[in-house]
């Protein structure tokens, strides 16, 4: 078996991420008053993430378990699914500020279903609001943090 070169620039690069995380990670300012979980306590949960997912990635690349090619050899690439995801990324990005967080979220989660295959537009969209509240009560009352509301202000 030989490496998989492409899996391992891609795990390089994970690596790499995670590192650049743990670098800016330390530049948070920290105020003595935080507990022990504060402002750096998730970066460094996504730093180890990446670190640890590109590692193992590299190292089944290197022993050759995952391979470059596709199996069958004729799947093209999906790209009007891809580009579906992309769309709602960009599209949140562009709305949350008016819509917040709660709907914008909620429209990519659709969208990213979507682009996956699915057509469930009711039950997407119900889950996508579901998840998008919970997170939005975690952030903004959990962790104190400020997402936007958007039309929906007052009602959380």
């Amino acid at each position: 078996m030989h490496p998989s070169w492409g899996r391992l620039m891609l795990s390089a690069g994970l690596v790499g991420l995670g590192l650049f995380y743990v670098v800016e990670t330390l530049a948070i300012r920290v105020l003595p008053t935080y507990s022990r979980v504060g402002p750096r306590f998730f970066p460094y949960m996504v730093a180890a993430g990446l670190i640890v997912l590109g590692a193992t990635l590299a190292w089944r690349a290197w022993r050759g378990l995952d391979s470059d090619a596709d199996p069958t050899g004729d799947a093209p690439a999906d790209k009007r699914n891809m580009a579906i995801v992309l769309g709602g990324l960009v599209l949140q990005s562009l709305i949350i500020g008016y819509i917040g967080f709660v709907l914008a979220a909620a429209l990519t989660f659709v969208t990213t279903a979507a682009g996956f295959g699915s057509r469930r537009w009711l039950l997407n969209a119900a889950v996508g609001l579901v998840l998008a509240l919970v997170s939005y009560v975690g952030f903004t009352r959990g962790l104190g943090l400020h997402l936007p509301a958007g039309i929906l202000e007052g009602l959380f």
